[in-house]
Order: C-alpha cells, then sequence, then structure tokens
C-alpha cells in the first residue's frame, strides 16, 4: 500500500471523526438549550473532542433558545402583515369620517350663523317698521285732536250766544269730549314700537 492511500485513510477517517465530533457537539447543544440533564464528564469529553469549551456551549445553546424564538416569531409574520392591512383600512375609514364629520361641523356653523344674520337682519326691520307705524299713527292722531279742537271750538262759539244752562252744559261736553281724546293720544303714544294692530285696535274700540 502506498503513501497516498495510507493518507486518504487517515484524512477519512479524521473527517469520519471531526464528523462525529460536530454531530456530538450539536447534540450537547441542543440538550443544554433544552434544560436537559447532562453528565459533565460526557460534555467535557465531547467539547475536548468537538475543540470546543464551556464558553462555547453556552454561547451556542443560547443562541439556538434565541433562534427557536425567532422562528416562532417569524412563523406569526403573515398573520400580523394581514392584521396590519386591516387596521389601515380600518385607520383610512376613521379619518374619512372624521373628516366628514368636520366638514358638517364647519357646514352646520356656516349655516346657523347665516341665519343668525338673517333673524337679526328681519327683527331691526320689524322693529323699525314698528317705529314709524308708531310716528305715523301718533301724527295722525295729532291731527284728528288739532282738528277736533277747532271743530269743537267752533260749536263753542256757534252756542255763545244761548242761554246760560245751554252755555254750560255745552262747555262741559266740550271739556269732556277733549279730555277723552287727550288721554286716547296719551295712551297710544305710551304703546311699545313693537305693539301688534290688534292691541292698538282693542284701545281704539275701548275709547
Amino acid at each position: 500500500m502506498g503513501i497516498s492511500s495510507i493518507m486518504d485513510r487517515f484524512r477519512q477517517k479524521a473527517d469520519e471523526k471531526a464528523s462525529d465530533a460536530s454531530a456530538r457537539y450539536r447534540a450537547l447543544v441542543v440538550a443544554t438549550a433544552d434544560n436537559a440533564d447532562v453528565d459533565a464528564d460526557d460534555a467535557l469529553a465531547v467539547l475536548e473532542v468537538a475543540g470546543k469549551s464551556p464558553d462555547d456551549l453556552a454561547r451556542d445553546a443560547e443562541l439556538l433558545v434565541n433562534r427557536r424564538q425567532w422562528a416562532v416569531d417569524a412563523a406569526k409574520l403573515p398573520a400580523v402583515e394581514a392584521e396590519c392591512r386591516v387596521y389601515e383600512r380600518e385607520k383610512a375609514a376613521a379619518q374619512a369620517a372624521w373628516e366628514a364629520a368636520c366638514k358638517a361641523r364647519e357646514q352646520a356653523v356656516r349655516d346657523f350663523s347665516e341665519r343668525s344674520l338673517q333673524l337679526q337682519s328681519r327683527q331691526t326691520r320689524a322693529m323699525r317698521a314698528g317705529q314709524k307705524l308708531l310716528q305715523t299713527c301718533n301724527t295722525t292722531i295729532n291731527d284728528s285732536i288739532a282738528a277736533a279742537s277747532v271743530k269743537l271750538r267752533r260749536i263753542h262759539e256757534e252756542i255763545g250766544g244761548t242761554e246760560a244752562n245751554g252755555y254750560a252744559t255745552a262747555e262741559s261736553k266740550i271739556q269732556e269730549l277733549e279730555g277723552s281724546l287727550a288721554n286716547f293720544a296719551g295712551q297710544v303714544r305710551d304703546l311699545p314700537p313693537g305693539a301688534s294692530a290688534v292691541q292698538r285696535e282693542k284701545l281704539e274700540t275701548v275709547e
């Protein structure tokens, strides 16, 4: 047998031992990660054959524990991504609803403001109209009082030559009528600007 053949046999045997040592070391790492009961002498023998130290074993066992957890977490990725898509859709819908609510609120505020201005304008116009009606009503009453006074004076003059009793009676009637007209004019003037036509008509009926 030549030297080459012998060396090949040596290398093959060394590879087999190395492969066996590596397999035994991986098994030791798995057992350590699983917290299995490992014989210390056997573990040291494996470490010696594999060319590893106890620190190497601890580090590799911790890495295996982490990889197992990482595999569990990575398996959840499709479900998490699906949940994220649902969340994004719900978020977009909520945002759209919020924007729509804001627009509706802004429109409602504009509508109320516009209505308030319209009501104020109508109120002002109605108050002014009431004041104008009262002013023109007072003018008409004053004119009527003046005309009645003139007419009464004429009556007074016409009956001035009659007998004393007739004169006294006519004078009393004139004063009574003048007092009624003055009282009526005062009551109309005291009516507020917003007094309704019904109130004025009732007052005129009483008088």
